[in-house]
């Protein structure tokens, strides 16, 4: 299938003909978007975009997930919230639409998850020279591959096909672009047992 980039930023007659084009050649082919906001009300450039009549998209990437469980284990939203925002997601999106939806963590565009743990401090505000210097209190370090381990567990249990950024399984650190897209180092052999536990717990239900 395809994962669309900026999926807002098409306009909704060319996306029509995309996913037209690409059932013809793929009946089963998946039609993802990158939309960061809840996708049953995004408004782009004027126009609300209706992605659930069933000849746009067949799901989105879940970024308001990873918002909504950062701001949990940060302590800035309660577990009766995180309940409302989960249940909230079910209530609105088309069930097809709900059972695709990838659920995650962290991606190309996002600070590092376990980086994200192990601070308050809003990343992207920060240059990139205030980014190299950033550095972390061995508190904060040492509470966050157990906070990515407790949001790992949400994220596997959800409906919905939980997306692992790569090296986020073995603790790799980082902020934003491109200090986030460094090459595949293998590091945390705990976290990366926790994955593979997670994966065949999955996989058997």
């Amino acid at each position: 299938g395809w994962r669309l980039d900026v999926v807002d930023e098409l306009p909704s007659s060319f996306l029509e003909k995309l996913t037209a084009g690409a059932k013809a050649e793929k009946p089963d082919a998946l039609i993802l978007g990158e939309v960061w906001e809840d996708a049953s009300n995004k408004i782009a450039y004027e126009e609300r975009k209706n992605y659930f009549e069933g000849d746009k998209l067949d799901s989105v990437m879940n970024y308001p997930l990873r918002d909504n469980s950062l701001a949990f284990a940060a302590g800035r939203l309660s577990a009766p919230d995180l309940r409302n925002f989960l249940l909230g997601q079910k209530l609105n999106y088309p069930k097809p639409f709900y059972y695709s939806l990838m659920n995650l963590l962290g991606s190309h565009d996002t600070d590092r998850l376990l980086t994200a743990l192990s601070t308050d401090i809003y990343l992207r505000s920060l240059s990139r020279e205030q980014q190299m210097a950033l550095s972390f209190s061995e508190t904060a370090r040492s509470k966050a591959p157990a906070l990515e381990k407790m949001l790992s567990v949400l994220q596997f249990s959800l409906p919905g096909v939980p997306s692992v950024y790569y090296g986020d399984e073995q603790g790799m650190e980082g902020v934003n672009d491109p200090f986030n897209r460094r090459p595949l180092r293998l590091g945390n052999s705990d976290l990366h047992a926790h994955y593979r536990k997670l994966v065949c717990i999955r996989n058997s239900f």
